[in-house]
């Protein structure tokens, strides 16, 4: 057996026989600085978890830790703290103390933010510019903190992402410690990109209804300058259209498709036909039976027929409705039909109405014109016989 390889096995059982004792950990520091280093401090996470550690790992684990709570305090803007352990045997357990003093805390002193891009050379940039920069949340005086400066840093895309430049990016952030004055000097570089337009919508998993139905629930049209709430708002009026169980919209930010972005549009269809019943009972109408039948491309249209039945001991019902997909002028046009018979001890009521709608929905505004028919006829016994009908515009 090699000379070498005896010893390496002598000293790995000379390190397996040393004795492992149980470690406890005390860290004093500041309170808004302590939950941070105890939390993340190897030998603390090493102590809580019950651990056992022989002389080796935790010296190892000691040392470890000092670089870490120097790490940390860097997070928080402490650049020169005094971190001091002790380590001591006590009983057969070992205890180790940490005595941390963070020392004075590094301010910024300035902010620049450098412009590229169209944001710099557009003239009718400059109410934007000014956001982006009143929007950088870390200001003059203020603790430098790498996750405020991190958050700072997202912050000023944050406008421009949301309006006409998608493709906005971070050329450069530098972050300059002076530790002598225990000042930071702050610096981005910004380029915008291209101010974006929108082009044509560009349809997929669009298999059983029209695609004309996307197309007019489009909000924006070509050559109207980009804005990342418009995608949400065609989003959110495709999932509502009753087409489509789930519908993803957005763009691909390439700056030499600028000029006329396509529209990416990608959607789930639900079913043609949808079937319903349901059974209930009632202490004021009895035993109930209700059933539904949705039919949603008639004619191959997109237009959409329900028909509804309720039958109860007391009462029953029917209603048809056919309903027209979205016009490309944003108008929404139904007819309606219900029929209705009660009878209720001995008092009959039998009632009709027929009714036509249009509405058009324009940002949060929605309008709509219906013209509706009812009748009622209502008889008790022989004694009352009485017939109304209206004829009424809204």
């Amino acid at each position: 057996m090699p000379a070498r390889f005896c010893k390496t096995v002598l000293f790995l059982a000379a390190l397996a026989a040393m004795p492992a004792h149980a470690l406890t950990v005390e860290v004093q520091a500041p309170d808004e600085l302590k939950a941070l280093l105890t939390q993340h401090l190897e030998t603390v996470r090493a102590a809580r978890s019950g651990e056992k550690p022989d002389a080796e790992e935790v010296a190892r684990l000691q040392r470890q830790s000092e670089l870490t709570a120097h790490d940390l305090l860097a997070t928080e803007g402490y650049f020169s703290p005094q971190v001091e352990s002790t380590l001591e045997q006590v009983g057969d357990d070992w205890r180790l103390d940490y005595r941390i003093d963070p020392g004075p805390r590094t301010t910024v002193r300035s902010v620049a933010l450098v412009f590229e891009g169209a944001l710099k050379t557009r003239a009718d940039t400059a109410g934007l510019r000014g956001r982006v920069e009143r929007g950088f949340s870390l200001r003059q005086g203020m603790p430098f903190r790498q996750a405020d400066w991190s958050a700072a840093k997202l912050g000023v895309l944050r406008p421009l992402l949301a309006s006409t430049y998608p493709a906005a990016r971070l050329v450069t952030s530098e972050a300059r410690i002076d530790p002598a004055t225990r000042a930071a000097d702050l610096t981005l570089t910004i380029d915008s990109g291209p101010a974006f337009f929108y082009g044509e919508p560009v349809v997929s998993g669009a298999r059983r209804y029209p695609e004309t139905i996307i197309r007019n629930l489009n909000p924006v049209k070509p050559g109207k300058p980009f804005r990342q709430q418009d995608l949400l708002d065609y989003q959110l009026a495709l999932e509502a259209s009753g087409y489509y169980t789930h519908a993803t919209v957005h763009i691909e930010p390439d700056p030499a498709l600028a000029a006329a972005v396509p529209v990416l549009v990608d959607v789930v269809e639900r079913p043609e036909k949808r079937f319903s019943v349901g059974v209930g009972v009632s202490t004021d109408t009895g035993a109930r039976l209700q059933t539904g039948w949705l039919m949603r491309n008639i004619a191959d249209r997109g237009l959409r027929l329900k028909l509804d039945a309720r039958i109860e001991t007391t009462q029953q019902s029917g209603a048809a409705e056919l309903a027209w997909p979205r016009t490309s002028s944003g108008y929404e046009n139904s007819l309606g039909a219900q029929l209705k018979h009660e009878d209720i001890k001995g008092q009959k009521t039998r009632s009709t109405l027929a009714v036509a709608k249009r509405s058009r929905t324009r940002g949060q505004i929605e309008t709509t014109l219906s013209l509706q028919y009812q009748t009622e006829q209502q008889s008790i016994g022989d004694v009352v016989n009485e017939r109304n009908q209206a004829l009424t515009a809204n």
